[in-house]
């Protein structure tokens, strides 16, 4: 999707011509030839892995500077407890614990496990699947009954477990506020929609194929996949 920038014929280093030597300025131009040939290389590596272009790979890095960010609007919603939504909510829900609590706001972390997406088809599922939720009584440590809960999910793709999650939440649990926390929000049409009293924290991204370093099987690869691919944005 990128396209790769030309340039002029430079030189590298002092060059000899029919036995006489003309100085060049090496260290004015060194960095930006040797900036330009890492995004070069970095753009071949790419396409010998058959990269597709609509993907985008996060490191652990990358998820805790955003959450970091998105952690001074959290505390604006002042949040009594977060609701984790199961798998991809849980470490976005851990590293924004440890903001707040460096900000000096505790807040415990419950969990839910909803299911919209089919490992073995590929496909997106016609309803949300309730896996587990939280207790509905009073005597239950699990119980928001009357809190502020910010919903804590990796990625709001299409709307639809977020929508979820936020309207059982209110139907079933009665908590005196919600918001919502997603580490990335895709700027697309979404099929569902969040009540406008429901605060919304996110840092918006286009419509791509997001990889998270916790769904990789080589974390090493996905760690090398994602330096190349910012390399060859630059």
């Amino acid at each position: 999707e990128r396209g790769s920038q030309t340039r002029g014929p430079g030189s590298f280093s002092n060059v000899h011509q029919r036995g006489t030597r003309y100085p060049i300025k090496y260290n004015a131009i060194a960095p930006q030839i040797l900036s330009d040939t890492l995004r070069f290389m970095s753009r071949l590596t790419l396409s010998a892995l058959n990269m597709e272009t609509t993907k985008r790979h996060y490191t652990y890095v990358d998820i805790h500077k955003t959450v970091a960010r998105l952690a001074d609007k959290v505390i604006e919603f002042k949040p009594d407890v977060m609701v984790a939504i199961g798998g991809g909510g849980y470490i976005p829900a851990r590293m924004l614990r440890g903001a707040l609590t460096a900000r000096g706001m505790k807040v415990p972390i419950f969990a839910v496990s909803l299911e919209l997406y089919d490992d073995e088809t590929n496909e997106t599922r016609s309803a949300v699947t309730r896996l587990q939720w939280l207790g509905e009584d009073l005597d239950s440590k699990s119980d928001v009954r009357g809190k502020r809960v910010l919903v804590v999910d990796e990625v709001d793709d299409t709307r639809t477990t977020l929508a979820y999650c936020v309207s059982e939440l209110q139907k079933i649990n009665q908590p005196a506020a919600v918001a919502v926390m997603v580490v990335h929000n895709k700027l697309k049409d979404k099929r569902h929609t969040i009540p406008d009293d429901v605060p919304y924290i996110a840092e918006n991204v286009e419509d791509v194929w997001l990889v998270y370093p916790w769904e990789c099987e080589d974390i090493d690869e996905h760690e090398k996949i994602a330096a190349l691919e910012k390399a060859g944005a630059q």
